[in-house]
């Protein structure tokens, strides 16, 4: 069982708590607030504060926290997609099933019907459209050019036109697609 606790029994915290019910707390998921953690007699796994519940809770849990609170619970819904999305692709090539953890990913190019990816280890083709694997990938990755996918990861430079990697291939990039990839480079620098 995951036990999910917030300090004070503020009937807003527990709102919030109970919106994330269903997507994000499975029925194994305990959710409790104020006087129902200290009766329920377990560390809870999950521990929402107020800046002046931290103190005397770290006297008796270890405790983490963000500095900002997630909004609303649209964010943790957004972040928690990105979580889901670093999970390994299951693609089938010539008959065969194989897993591609993402991070191995350098980027992804359309060649005719086929998505070819190109990895650490290799190039591996399999029949998919770009759309769909963009939206599999997700943010980690940027649509630099129609028949190019990138991953944030593997990028050494860019300029206008062209995309430099880490390993010394460089790939196209839409002009008109620059000043998009520049600023979704920074905010996933920043948010490294």
């Amino acid at each position: 069982m995951l036990y999910i606790a917030a300090c004070g029994n503020e009937a807003s915290v527990r709102k919030y708590l109970k919106e994330m019910e269903g997507e994000y707390v499975r029925e194994d998921v305990q959710i409790l607030c104020g006087d129902e953690i200290e009766g329920s007699g377990t560390m809870p796994d999950v521990l929402f504060l107020s800046d002046s519940g931290i103190e005397e809770c770290q006297k008796k849990i270890p405790v983490w926290f963000r500095r900002k609170a997630f909004d609303n619970a649209g964010e943790l819904k957004q972040r928690k997609a990105g979580a889901e999305r670093k999970r390994p692709l299951l693609i089938k090539t010539d008959g065969t099933y194989c897993c591609v953890d993402q991070k191995t990913i350098l980027y992804a190019e359309s060649v005719g019907r086929k998505v070819v990816l190109h990895t650490n280890t290799g190039i591996i083709a399999y029949y998919a459209r770009m759309k769909e694997v963009e939206e599999i990938l997700g943010n980690g990755f940027f649509r630099c050019h129609r028949g190019y996918l990138v991953n944030f990861t593997a990028v050494k430079s860019f300029e206008v036109g062209t995309i430099l990697l880490k390993n010394g291939e460089s790939i196209l990039m839409a002009k008109q697609k620059f000043n998009d990839f520049a600023s979704a480079y920074e905010t996933y620098l920043n948010e490294r």
